[in-house]
Parts: structure tokens; C-alpha cells; sequence
């Protein structure tokens, strides 16, 4: 038997990505409340995410409010560095990686893989169900080079693909799953997607515009 626990390996796992990049490691992850999101979303998500992805702030606050919503952030004296938002579900104690961005200064440097270490060590859920947009989908080079990079991003920080699409208001999504806890079996999981929408809007709006596809090439 090992002689480190779970929560101890995570955070080794999470300094030993940064000393390997270079990082200074010297950084904390806190979840916050509404009113300290509310700068984080005028001032970085308005540039971080195109209007067409980002969420009204009143959704989001609402979900806040019904205690659906959490964000948490990477900081380093007083100074945020990143941020994660995650739709809640209590019940199967698992999340949706709603948005996950890094100040874009301190970008390819290393700080998303220790972010993302960091905030499986803090977090005490199962997993997180991710959706990462399918590189095929568009013909644009740059934009499939980026897709690609991101998917690789979450491989490599112990994502698994799943044998699933996801649909949703005219966007195709790779769904992954990130185990946190243990990898149980990620397709009933992956199964929750719409209801994590509904939290967010009316069900109707999510049963017309959202479809769940399985892949049954990638068996």
C-alpha cells in the first residue's frame, strides 16, 4: 500500500506538472462567491468567451442563488490567474466543467495543467463531465488546430473520451469525463448532460436544441 493518500498524490501530481514547465507553484485554488465572480465575468469573460457561448449574468446568478453554480480560482497573491465555473449536480456528486479559462498573459506557461490538478485536489466530487468542441467540425486549420490542442490538453491531465456526442444550439461536442474520485462508468454519467442544462434554462429550450449522440465508431 502506498504510503500517500489520495488528496497527497494530487497535490505531488499537480507541483511536480509545474516544476516540470517551470511554474513557480506557489498557488492556491478557492471557491468564491457571486459578488467576487461578478468583476471576473465583466472584465475576463466578456473576452475569454464570444457571446455566443457565454451565459447571461443573470442565468448564472440564479444558479448561484438555487446553490447549482460554483467558481473557483487560481491565485497567487491577491492576483487571480484563472477560473473554473462548474454546474452542480448534488445528487450523483458530479459536475459540468461549465467554463475554464487562464489570464491570457500568463497563457502557455503551464498554469492550466496545474489549475486543473489543483482543483481536482480540491474538489470532492466524482468527476467532472467536460464538453470540448469536435476539431471535424469546422475547415478552418487554425480553429481545428486549436480544438486538438484543447482535447490533448485535457488527455493529458487524465480525461477520458467518452463514446459520445453532444448536440447542443448548433455546436457538436466531444464529451470527456475527468475522474476525481474513482472512474466508475462514465456513461451514466455522461447521461446527466441535459439535466445540467436544464438547471441553467427551460427544459423545452433544451429538449429542442440539444441531442445526445452516441459514437459507436470510437468502440
Amino acid at each position: 500500500m502506498s504510503v500517500f493518500n489520495l488528496q497527497t498524490r494530487k497535490v505531488i501530481c499537480a507541483i511536480i506538472v509545474g516544476y516540470e514547465r517551470g511554474v513557480n507553484v506557489d498557488y492556491s485554488v478557492r471557491a468564491i462567491s457571486f459578488d467576487e465572480f461578478k468583476p471576473i465575468y465583466d472584465e475576463r469573460m466578456m473576452v475569454d468567451f464570444p457571446d455566443n457561448e457565454r451565459r447571461s449574468v443573470r442565468s448564472i446568478r440564479r444558479m448561484f442563488r438555487h446553490s447549482k453554480y460554483e467558481v473557483y480560482v487560481l491565485e497567487k497573491e491577491n492576483h487571480v490567474y484563472g477560473y473554473a465555473c462548474l454546474i452542480k449536480d448534488e445528487g450523483e456528486n458530479i459536475a459540468l466543467l461549465d467554463y475554464y479559462a487562464i489570464d491570457k498573459a500568463h497563457r502557455s506557461e503551464g498554469l492550466g495543467s496545474v489549475f486543473l490538478q489543483l482543483l481536482k485536489q480540491t474538489l470532492s466530487y466524482q468527476g467532472l463531465l467536460i464538453e470540448s468542441e469536435r476539431p471535424n467540425d469546422t475547415e478552418i486549420s487554425e480553429e481545428i488546430h486549436i480544438r486538438e490542442r484543447r482535447i490533448d490538453f485535457y488527455l493529458r491531465n487524465d480525461a477520458k473520451m467518452t463514446h459520445y456526442y453532444w448536440d447542443a444550439f448548433g455546436v457538436g461536442y466531444h464529451l470527456l469525463w475527468l475522474p476525481i474520485d474513482e472512474d466508475n462508468d462514465r456513461r451514466e454519467y455522461v447521461a446527466k448532460i441535459p439535466e445540467f442544462y436544464r438547471s441553467a434554462m427551460p427544459g423545452y429550450y433544451v429538449r429542442k436544441h440539444t441531442s445526445l449522440i452516441e459514437n459507436n465508431e470510437s468502440k
